[in-house]
C-alpha cells in the first residue's frame, strides 16, 4: 500500500518576481502569486492570501503588520525580498515564531547604473526634452531652448557613502569622470578602501560645481 501524500508547502508570492525564480520554487511547493505587478496589492487582499499560505514571500514596498502576521496562526515563515525587514513587524513575528529571512546585498551595480542615468537625465535635461516632443514641439536642432551642462571631466560630490557610495569602482572610469569626494562620517574609510580623491563639505562641493549625489539609505 502506498504511503499518502505528504501536502506541499503553501507559498503566497505578494507580487510577480522572476519568472525562473518561481519555476524552482514551484518545484518544491504549491506557489499562488498575485499576478498584478502594476500596483501593490492591498492589506486586505494580502490577508486573505495569507491565510491560506504557509510561507508569505513578500518584496519592500508590501507592509507586513501586527494584522498581516496574525491573521493566519499556522504562518511559519515570511521571506522579504529586500535586505532588511524595515517593512516587517519583527516584534510580533518574533513573538508567534514566525521566520523571517532577507536576502544579502545585490543592488550595488543597479543603483550605479541608475545613479549615472540619472545624473545624465538631469544634467542633459532629458525628461524635459522627452515632455516637449511628446507635445509635438520642437525647438531647433541647435536650440539653446534646453541647454544642458556637461558631465565628461567633472567632479562628483558623494553625500553620504552606502554600499554604492563606498564602492568606487563605479565612479572612477564612469564617463570620464575625474575624481570624486565622500561627505560624512565615513570619509576616512571610504578614502582608504576607494581611492577616492578628496573629501570636502557639501558647501565646498556645490561651490566647486561637483555633481552632488546623495545614496538613499536601506
Amino acid at each position: 500500500m502506498s504511503e499518502p501524500a505528504v501536502p506541499r508547502t503553501r507559498v503566497f508570492i505578494t507580487q510577480p518576481v522572476a519568472k525562473a525564480a518561481v519555476g524552482r520554487l514551484r518545484q518544491i511547493a504549491a506557489v499562488t502569486m498575485n499576478p498584478d505587478a502594476s500596483r501593490v496589492i492591498g492589506k486586505r487582499a494580502l490577508i486573505v492570501a495569507i491565510r491560506r499560505c504557509d510561507i508569505l514571500f513578500c518584496l519592500l514596498h508590501d507592509r507586513i503588520d501586527r494584522d498581516v502576521i496574525t491573521a493566519n496562526p499556522k504562518l511559519r515563515m515570511i521571506a522579504a525580498m529586500s535586505v532588511n525587514p524595515s517593512h516587517i513587524d519583527m516584534e510580533t513575528a518574533n513573538a508567534r515564531g514566525v521566520a523571517v529571512t532577507v536576502v544579502p546585498v545585490l543592488q550595488t551595480e543597479t543603483t550605479a547604473d541608475l545613479c549615472f542615468g540619472l545624473m545624465i537625465a538631469v544634467a542633459r535635461r532629458m525628461v524635459e526634452g522627452d515632455h516637449l516632443v511628446r507635445a509635438g514641439r520642437f525647438p531647433g536642432a541647435q536650440s539653446s531652448y534646453l541647454l544642458g551642462a556637461l558631465i565628461h571631466g567633472k567632479t562628483i560630490g558623494l553625500i553620504g557613502g552606502g554600499e554604492f557610495g563606498l564602492d568606487g569602482r563605479h565612479l572612477r572610469h564612469e564617463n570620464s569622470v575625474t575624481k570624486f569626494g565622500i561627505e560624512g562620517k565615513i570619509a576616512e574609510k571610504s578614502n582608504a578602501t576607494t581611492g577616492s580623491a578628496c573629501t570636502r563639505s557639501v558647501t565646498a562641493s556645490m561651490a566647486e560645481r561637483r555633481f552632488p549625489r546623495s545614496p538613499a539609505p536601506r
